[in-house]
């Protein structure tokens, strides 16, 4: 397994990212808030995956991606679960967005927008409340609420499901802006390139 560090700026969250391969086999890709990743390869039960950090110019700004492929023989469902946790204090208000299908954080003077696709352009899962490490919500009745205040923590997951020999991927980003309306084209804009087919990664680094 090859891993490669950068230095990105702090926001008020910490981050963690599992991938997740049927019910047997996991892996935790990306967590460490203060060290994010470039680059990181490896394989999850028969799924060979690559996770990469795309460059930006705004420092406001992160977008990844991962590609997956099943090297199996079977129909493999695979998962990619985003877990955010606030360092020091809850976030005023977290909620999901269905128009957007994203979660928006209000913090303190700013909003944050966290959202994904995948290639099978398949709807992702939210909490917007704090999961553990194994992606069980911090209280029960709290799961799927579409609005919190004081939250100290939410989630999202994506799902694929790939047939043998085939491969496919995981976008999730995150924008920063103190204009709400801002951050929600700017999400409409990452929907409509990323799913337009090969080549928009491209058009999203060089903005």
């Amino acid at each position: 397994m090859r891993v490669n560090h950068l230095t990105e700026r702090v926001s008020s969250w910490k981050k963690h990212s599992t991938f997740i391969v049927g019910r047997k086999h996991q892996t935790a890709i990306y967590n460490q808030s203060d060290s994010p990743l470039r680059y990181k390869e490896g394989q999850t039960g028969e799924i060979r995956w690559k996770w990469i950090h795309l460059p930006m110019k705004s420092q406001n700004r992160t977008i990844n991606k991962l590609v997956v492929s099943n090297e199996g023989t079977e129909e493999t469902t695979v998962r990619l679960n985003i877990r955010y946790e606030m360092i020091a204090r809850g976030a005023e208000v977290v909620y999901y967005s269905p128009s957007q299908e994203s979660l928006i954080v209000h913090d303190r003077n700013c909003y944050a927008l966290f959202g994904g696709m995948t290639s099978q352009e398949t709807m992702c899962k939210y909490s917007t409340t704090l999961l553990d490490e194994a992606g069980r919500h911090e209280t029960e009745h709290a799961a799927m609420q579409p609005i919190v205040q004081f939250s100290h923590g939410w989630g999202l997951e994506y799902h694929m499901v790939l047939q043998p020999d085939e491969s496919g991927y995981f976008y999730e980003w995150e924008m920063k802006h103190e204009d709400l309306l801002w951050l929600e084209d700017a999400h409409a804009q990452y929907l409509g390139l990323l799913s337009s087919g090969a080549g928009t990664a491209r058009s999203i680094v060089n903005e």
